[in-house]
């Protein structure tokens, strides 16, 4: 299983990013790397974070096994994610996170599943506390 995660709708919707209001969006991008690395490592699910880049071409990190995609500045997170699931291998199940309803139905046209952000904050707060972990403390 697959989840990719539309990164800055994450940011813009979590209660944890609201209530972390002091970071600006570079910090804010760092926290979510590091927490869902963390629930990568503890749910033993692939993550794939897709957000908005500026350059001209879309750049790929790794991050100890996070993958992290920025687009170019000629196409959206949104493009992205809907190219990752067309081109994916189907035999693999794909979950896309993100409250942007044209962006659920178009991917949801290609086999994906999706969850609202809210549900992978919920999830991730519980497998926190699950392993007696605070995600406030990130």
């Amino acid at each position: 299983m697959q989840i990719i995660v539309d990164g800055y709708n994450v940011i813009n919707s979590w209660e944890f990013f609201k209530k972390k209001s002091n970071l600006d969006l570079e910090e804010k991008r760092n926290k979510l790397i590091d927490i869902l690395l963390e629930f990568q490592s503890l749910s033993e699910t692939k993550i794939v974070i897709v957000f908005d880049g500026r350059s001209v071409s879309r750049k790929r990190e790794y991050f100890l096994g996070l993958e992290i995609v920025y687009s170019s500045k000629k196409e959206t997170a949104d493009t992205v994610i809907e190219k990752m699931v067309k081109e994916r291998d189907k035999s693999t199940k794909v979950w896309i996170v993100t409250s942007d309803r044209n962006l659920r139905l178009h991917t949801f046209g290609n086999g994906a599943l999706s969850m609202y952000t809210k549900e992978l904050e919920e999830k991730v707060n519980t497998i926190f506390k699950e392993n007696n972990l605070n995600l406030l403390d990130r």
